[in-house]
C-alpha cells in the first residue's frame, strides 16, 4: 500500500505550477494550474478500488481537479469502500466519540417525554390514524431505545401502535441499531429503515414526529471566502510539501465555482468567510414541506451543536475522543461542523411556508431541565447500587447540562404545524 508521502513524491516528479492567491497565513491558500499534471500511480485492489482513502482521494483529485470541502466530507464519511461510517464501530467508548444518548439515559427519556407531550398537543386539535417517529441518523439506536422505553412505560397503548422509522445509509450501523432496539422493535408496530427522505412513505393520516439529534453536524458543507474577484471557494488538493503534516491541503479557487454561483442566495452579507451546508438546508426544506402538508399532524425536534450563524470554517475531525485537523486522517476519523440554526430555520420556513412554526433555538440545558431532566437524574442516582455509581449518574447529567460542557453549545429547535400549540420547553 502506498503511503501518502510516497504518492506525493511521485506526484511532484511530474511537475506542478502554483500561483499565490491569498496572504491568509492561517490557511496558506493557493491557486492551481493543473494543465501539466499527470495522474500518480495509485495501487488498486482486484475489484478496482484504491487501497486506501488517501489513495482514492489522490486519484480522484488528479482525474477531476481539487475537491470541494463538501465532496471531501462525503467521501471520507460514506464512500462504500473506505468511508468512516461504512466500515467500523464509531460510537461509544470503543468508537471515536460519544453522543448525548450514550452519556446518560436521562437524555433519551427526556426526549421521549417531549415526543409524548407533542403527540398529545397534536391529538388535542386533530385525530390521527396512527403514530410514527422518524429518526434521522440514529447512530447505535440508543436514543430510540430510551425513547421507546419511556413511551412504553408511560403509555403502553400508544407504544403498541407506534411505528418507528430510521433514516440510515450505513449497513453496519443498521445491524447495530437492530441489536440495540431488541424487543422494542417487535413490541411496537415495527422498525423500518430508509436511506433518504424520499423513500419514507407518506404519513397517510398518521401523526409523524421527526427527530434529528447530532444529525445535521455531519452533513457536507461548502466553504467560501470573499476576494476582489467575488466569492471564491475553499477546495482540497493533494499535498505538495514532502514535509507537510497532512496528505492534503486547502487551496482557493481562482474565481467563482459552480457552488458559489448556485448557492449565492445562501451567502450572507457582511462577512468575509462563511461555511454553508446546502444539504442541511435542503433537508430542512423537505422536512418543512412534510410538516406543512401534514394537515396538523407533523412536528420535528433538532438537537445539535452550533449557533444562529453565520458560521465560518468549523470543519474538524474527531478520533479516539479527541479533536484533530480535518485533513489528517481521511476515512479514519469522524468529520463534523457547527450547525447554522439560522439557515436551518430558514429552510424549515421556506419548505413549510405559513403552515409551519419554528421555535427556538434554546440551549440543551434549557430543554432537558424543562423536561424534568434534573429530577430524572436524581431518581436514577437514588436507585444506584453504590456511591460511585450514584456519582457517575449525576456527573453524566452534569456533562449534558452544564453551561461549560454540553449544556449551552448544544441547542435545540422545534418545528410544528401552525395548528399545533407551542411545544413544551419552547
Amino acid at each position: 500500500m502506498y503511503g501518502w508521502k510516497a504518492l506525493l513524491r511521485h506526484h511532484l516528479s511530474h511537475g506542478r505550477s502554483l500561483r499565490n492567491l491569498s496572504d491568509d497565513k492561517a490557511s496558506r491558500l493557493v491557486g492551481i494550474d493543473r494543465s501539466k499534471l499527470h495522474s500518480p500511480h495509485v495501487k488498486k485492489t482486484k475489484a478496482g478500488a484504491a487501497e486506501s482513502m488517501v489513495a482514492h482521494l489522490t486519484q480522484r483529485i488528479q482525474y477531476r481537479n481539487a475537491l470541494t470541502v463538501a465532496d471531501y466530507m462525503r467521501e471520507c464519511l460514506t464512500n462504500p469502500h473506505h468511508g468512516y461510517y461504512m466500515k467500523k464501530e464509531v460510537f461509544g467508548r470503543t468508537g471515536d466519540f460519544t453522543t448525548a444518548p450514550e452519556i446518560s439515559q436521562v437524555f433519551g427519556e427526556s426526549l421521549g417525554i417531549w415526543i409524548l407531550k407533542t403527540f398529545a398537543a397534536i391529538t388535542s386539535v386533530h385525530k390521527p390514524k396512527g403514530f410514527r417517529i422518524v429518526e434521522l441518523g440514529p447512530g447505535r439506536g440508543t436514543l430510540m431505545r430510551d425513547i421507546s422505553r419511556i413511551i412504553k412505560s408511560v403509555t403502553p397503548t400508544v407504544f403498541r401502535n407506534l411505528e418507528i422509522q430510521f433514516m440510515e445509509v450505513s449497513p453496519k450501523l443498521k445491524e447495530v441499531q437492530k441489536a440495540t432496539m431488541g424487543a422494542y422493535a417487535h413490541e411496537s408496530l415495527g422498525l423500518h429503515w430508509f436511506e433518504n427522505l424520499s423513500q419514507i412513505p407518506e404519513p397517510d393520516g398518521m401523526a409523524t414526529i421527526y427527530i434529528a439529534q447530532e444529525f445535521f453536524d455531519a452533513l457536507a458543507v461548502h466553504q467560501f471566502q470573499k476576494t476582489d474577484k467575488g466569492w471564491c471557494e475553499r477546495m482540497i488538493d493533494v499535498q505538495v510539501d514532502p514535509n507537510g503534516e497532512f496528505p492534503f491541503r486547502y487551496v482557493l479557487s481562482r474565481g467563482a465555482t459552480a457552488a458559489s454561483t448556485v448557492y449565492k442566495a445562501l451567502l450572507p452579507a457582511g462577512v468575509e468567510e462563511v461555511e454553508i451546508s446546502p444539504d442541511a438546508y435542503g433537508i430542512a426544506q423537505t422536512l418543512g414541506s412534510f410538516i406543512g402538508a401534514s394537515d396538523g399532524l407533523g412536528a420535528c425536534l433538532v438537537v445539535d451543536y452550533g449557533k444562529l450563524g453565520p458560521i465560518e470554517a468549523s470543519l474538524r475531525a474527531v478520533k479516539d475522543h479527541k479533536i484533530e485537523p480535518a485533513l489528517l486522517s481521511p476515512g479514519e476519523a469522524d468529520l463534523s461542523v457547527d450547525v447554522d440554526f439560522g439557515l436551518l430555520s430558514r429552510g424549515f420556513r421556506e419548505g413549510g411556508g405559513k403552515h409551519v412554526d419554528v421555535h427556538g433555538p434554546i440551549s440543551q440545558r434549557e430543554l432537558l431541565h424543562s423536561l424534568g431532566g434534573v429530577e430524572k437524574a436524581y431518581m436514577l442516582a437514588e436507585s444506584a447500587e453504590s456511591e460511585s455509581q450514584k456519582a457517575a449518574v449525576l456527573k453524566s447529567y452534569e456533562r449534558l447540562s452544564s453551561p461549560d460542557q454540553m449544556g449551552d453549545i448544544y441547542k435545540a429547535i422545534a418545528v410544528t404545524h401552525s395548528d399545533v400549540p407551542t411545544p413544551v420547553a419552547f
